[in-house]
């Protein structure tokens, strides 16, 4: 856990928001996925709509909200995340006789974020505001939780030079689906981003291949148990995983 003496806004000074300079067109980010559809040999679609997140997977749909700006650099990082994170493991569980192991098991999604994080870092780096962005909403997660609605608006504005902006869009994230975000509580999901990816990167530096996490929509701790099962062996040759560039 992080404290607020070793986490604070100093801490990220230096960070750069270039990437963000070259926006893409709508038509743009449709061009740049059929490169993708075409590598991976899958159909996503890229659609508008209007929703809370810049971009979500639905089914087999990339919705960007509309109005919203990304940047070259960075769209191929979201690509790491959304396609080659979470749907190529929902499309290799499709290949296989059961179709929840394309929705995902028991904690799955633990696994299914920190991976898909551990793929769009590739593309970042320590310049990118966004590669620091899940020790900073897990700090105010474990933040929120201990402090009145007050206290934490106060910090987060302390925090974010008093761009309102940002701390309106992190209010969101901490009190999705409360009526009154003034209530005790807070949306847990930013913790699991973090964990998640933190297992995931110390997995794969010591005991498990790429490979292997890609081998349907299950949580890490499954892998040794099904790594020498028959089934898998012979889905494995068939498995898409993400290539290097």
């Amino acid at each position: 856990m992080f404290s607020r003496s070793y986490y604070n806004k100093k801490s990220f000074s230096h960070i750069s928001s270039s990437a963000l300079k070259e926006y893409l067109k709508y038509d743009d980010i449709k061009n740049y996925m059929k490169k993708f559809n075409h590598i991976y040999g899958i159909k996503v679609k890229i659609t508008e709509a209007d929703s809370a997140a810049r971009f979500t997977m639905k089914g087999d749909t990339l919705m960007f909200r509309r109005g919203a700006t990304v940047g070259k650099r960075e769209m191929r990082s979201i690509i790491a995340h959304e396609i080659e994170g979470h749907y190529l493991r929902k499309v290799n569980g499709r290949k296989s006789a059961f179709s929840i192991l394309s929705r995902g098991t028991a904690k799955y999604i633990e696994t299914d974020e920190g991976l898909a994080i551990y793929n769009q870092n590739r593309f970042l780096t320590p310049k990118d505001k966004k590669y620091y962005s899940i020790f900073e909403r897990y700090y105010f997660v474990q933040y929120a939780l201990k402090h009145s609605y007050k206290r934490l608006v106060k910090h987060l504005a302390e925090f974010y030079n008093d761009d309102y902006e940002r701390v309106f869009t992190l209010m969101l994230r901490l009190k999705r689906w409360f009526t009154d975000p003034s209530k005790e509580g807070v949306f847990m999901k930013d913790v699991v981003y973090l964990n998640g990816y933190i297992d995931v990167k110390d997995a794969i530096d010591r005991w498990v291949s790429i490979q292997d996490l890609y081998i349907w929509k299950v949580h890490l701790s499954e892998l040794e148990s099904i790594a020498w099962d028959t089934f898998f062996t012979q889905h494995k040759k068939d498995l898409l995983i993400p290539f290097s560039v």
